[in-house]
């Protein structure tokens, strides 16, 4: 994990803990994470540098911007098939490959799957080349060309962003 992530959810976990958003419970917050990050010892898998925490500070934002736009996009089209005259689905279960190498992003990745309406990640297991699936239940892909789709737009929306989170 990021020193910069790690200290910085630190501070916004005090301000949530002491019930106080304020500067200066984030400050003490910030303090409390610097200091355990030096006694507990943690390793960066990376240097710290501001311009990094900047970059992943931009990528996470558009990251959640992202998953907010999918996640109102999906419920309205649950909404559309639930307030249909007849409901028309069309389940099916696939095998998600996925190439983010870290398990915190793979968990991510498999969070915003739980959490988007119409699908669920209920399983992942590491192949025997060293990459890793994720079993996905979708509400909406019957046949084979839509089950390729669903897994193309969660590989070109969210994991593409998780993998530059990833490298940097």
């Amino acid at each position: 994990m990021s020193a910069f992530f790690f200290v910085f959810f630190t501070g916004i976990a005090w301000m949530g803990l002491r019930g106080d958003i304020s500067i200066v419970t984030f400050v003490i917050g910030v303090l409390l994470g610097l200091g355990m990050w030096r006694f507990f010892g943690y390793k960066s898998r990376r240097p710290a540098s501001f311009a990094r925490a900047i970059r992943l500070t931009y990528l996470g934002v558009s990251v959640f911007m992202i998953f907010v736009k999918e996640l109102i996009l999906a419920n309205l089209q649950q909404l559309r098939i639930v307030l249909a005259p007849q409901v028309r689905v069309s389940p099916h279960w696939l095998q998600y490959r996925t190439e983010l190498e870290t398990p915190a992003m793979r968990a991510v990745l498999g969070s915003m799957i739980v959490m988007t309406p119409g699908t669920v990640a209920y399983w992942e297991t590491e192949a025997e080349d060293g990459t890793w699936n994720i079993a996905v239940h979708a509400l909406n892909a019957g046949n084979e060309e839509q089950a390729q789709e669903t897994l193309d737009h969660i590989r070109d929306v969210f994991e593409s962003r998780l993998k530059q989170m990833e490298a940097l």
